[in-house]
């Protein structure tokens, strides 16, 4: 559990330092960035997939848990993105 949490915030924080992700969603509306970010997310997932392939599987796998996931990250996602300055 505790390696899940450490590997939930440190993809959170890989969302937002992620350059792309910055220049992409910064200037869009909350819709524009959910469709954009659900988008993105699950890419971001594959790419970390190595540092905790039983938490991320599980991301992949399940579509409910993935979706509780994104509706946890995106609104932290989207208010931190906005007040980056690009």
């Amino acid at each position: 559990m505790e390696q899940n949490i450490c590997s939930l915030r440190a993809f959170f924080r890989f969302l937002l330092e992620t350059g792309k992700v910055t220049t992409d969603f910064a200037a869009k509306t909350p819709m524009d960035f959910r469709y954009a970010f659900q988008k993105s997310f699950m890419g971001k997932v594959v790419d970390r997939m190595s540092q905790n392939e039983k938490f991320f599987m599980k991301i992949l796998d399940d579509e409910q848990f993935a979706n509780a996931l994104i509706e946890l990250m995106l609104p932290k996602v989207y208010e931190k993105l906005q007040s980056v300055e690009i």
